[in-house]
């Protein structure tokens, strides 16, 4: 396939007061990432065949990237850009998209500035948005984010994408991509439900697209690549994950260290310069490659003030775990590591659920102020609360039992405990979890239509009667709104789009039981 000579530049906006009162002055700081690469357009993500923007919303301000544009469409690959190649601020050719064999990409108008460039500073004198990554800070676990943890106004996390998928069209790839991307970013807009000014919090870029599927797919006895790194497991197959972060994989990835042309560096390397802050591993999820894990996390571990415990690392943060055989490749890297999957046989109401288990464990085991701030709102303190056996449903309702939990009123909530029947009244919840909402009568039950009482909407807020948070109705038509985009079944995604809008995000004013501020949940994903 041709391929294309692309110098991606990633640019920092900032804003600094200039010396005459009521003016700003821009500084525009280019630094050159990936000097001259040659890479196949096939796995740099060119252009989009559907003429859409593969990633970056518009709207989003101050975060510019590098827009690469093609013939078929174009690709934002620095996240929501006020610089557009098409329009003589950074013009860089592109071939046709994703193995299109459609003609050379146009560079922009002018390449010397264009009629628009950067544009004027604007005229309201608003400070600029703190967004990571950024100059300062691109890695992650870097104190940085503890330090700066309540200033940061959006994160723009820059995954590599490595697609295993046989008899996969790479627009179906990114399409995938797109929709994980804008699920995240309709979820992570606090309070999204009743403020329709909550901007997007989490806004996912795409680093690197490598396809490394089978060129003759009817050729190999699997569903995926002959690349894919094996692991026999359980009668099937899982990913030797050491594999991916060795030099081997690194030549296969090809991005070279912009210090040393001939090296292309590792995904530890990746990690380390802040290219790479979390990964997508493309697979089709059928036999015999079938046995790997939800999604894995190796996580910094946090005490309860967010600050590091040197080379203490949990690896069971995800909803699976890294094989002891993978540690040392894993741990090599001294910073959270996250694998997750896009799994081209998946429903994507499953994935968003499976992220919901890695924010559930990365407290829990690992970030413990998070955990404070967490478990009251998933209803993970059920012992300590109410003096149960047992800390949260999980523990208490097998996922075949259809009737381990009732509701004789809105607050009220009925069970047994150790073969004897219990009801707490009032029981005053918080906002449920990943498999259990406010109502749930058991595992994945999304769709019951009684109502009851929850905290969801005013958690931390502490706004009603001697200072409890007010409680709000909550049954299957809250989740009308996101009904038809997200669906609501065992499968749907809208629960988990009103659950994370819940989350106290970015601003929020909600407050521990001590009257300490909460600070925003989404941060901890990239401690």
């Amino acid at each position: 396939m041709e391929s294309t000579q692309v110098a991606v530049l990633f640019l920092s906006r900032t804003t600094e007061p200039d010396a005459s009162p009521g003016m700003a002055s821009f500084r525009l700081s280019i630094r050159l990432l990936l000097p001259a690469l040659a890479l196949n357009c096939a796995t740099l993500a060119c252009g989009s065949s559907d003429g859409g923007q593969l990633d970056g919303p518009s709207g989003t301000a101050g975060s510019a990237g590098a827009a690469v544009s093609g013939s078929s469409g174009s690709s934002s690959l620095g996240g929501a850009s006020s610089v557009a190649a098409g329009s003589g601020g950074l013009g860089v050719s592109g071939s046709g998209g994703n193995g299109a064999s459609g003609g050379q990409g146009t560079g922009g108008s002018s390449g010397s500035g264009g009629s628009a460039g950067i544009g004027a500073g604007g005229t309201g004198g608003a400070p600029p948005l703190l967004i990571w990554p950024n100059e300062t800070s691109s890695v992650n676990s870097d104190p940085w984010l503890s330090a700066h943890h309540d200033e940061i106004q959006e994160m723009h996390p820059r995954f590599l994408v490595i697609n295993f998928a046989n008899n996969r069209k790479l627009t179906d790839v990114q399409a995938r991509f797109q929709t994980q991307k804008n699920w995240m970013m309709e979820g992570s807009r606090y309070h999204g439900y009743s403020d329709p000014s909550a901007k997007p919090f989490l806004i996912y870029e795409l680093a690197k697209l490598v396809d490394l599927s089978d060129p003759n797919p009817s050729d190999s006895p699997y569903p995926n690549s002959t690349k894919m790194p094996r692991r026999a497991k359980n009668g099937g197959n899982d990913i030797d994950y050491s594999q991916l972060f060795s030099q081997t994989y690194a030549d296969y990835y090809a991005i070279p260290d912009p210090n040393n042309a001939s090296h292309n560096l590792t995904l530890c390397e990746l990690f380390a310069k802040g290219i790479v802050n979390d990964i997508f591993l493309v697979v089709n999820k059928t036999a015999p490659d079938d046995q790997m894990p939800e999604i894995l996390e190796y996580k910094q571990e946090y005490d309860n003030k967010d600050v590091i415990r040197p080379g203490k690392f949990d690896q069971y943060a995800g909803n699976g775990f890294f094989d002891a055989a993978d540690i040392p490749a894993v741990n090599a890297c001294g910073r959270s590591v996250r694998i997750g999957f896009l799994e081209m046989t998946g429903v994507l109401g499953n994935s968003m659920q499976v992220n919901g288990h890695n924010y559930e464990h990365i407290g829990s085991r690992a970030v413990l102020h998070f955990d404070e701030m967490f478990k009251p709102f998933a209803n993970f303190d059920m012992d300590t609360r109410y003096g149960t056996s047992f800390t949260d449903w999980y523990g208490q309702c097998s996922k075949s039992d259809n009737t381990c939990i009732s509701y004789p009123d809105k607050n009220s909530v009925t069970f047994t405990d150790n073969g004897v029947q219990r009801t707490i009244n009032p029981f005053n919840q918080g906002c449920g979890n990943a498999h259990f909402p406010p109502n749930g009568r058991s595992n994945y039950d999304q769709t019951n239509t009684t109502t009851v009482s929850s905290t969801c909407e005013h958690y931390g807020l502490h706004d009603g009667p001697d200072g409890k948070d007010i409680q709000t109705d909550y049954n299957v038509h809250t989740l009308d709104k996101w009904k038809d985009v997200y669906g609501v079944s065992v499968v749907g995604g809208a629960w988990y789009m009103y659950w994370f809008e819940s989350w106290p995000g970015v601003n929020n004013n909600a407050k521990m039981p001590d009257g300490t501020p909460m600070r925003n949940w989404w941060v901890y994903l990239y401690y």
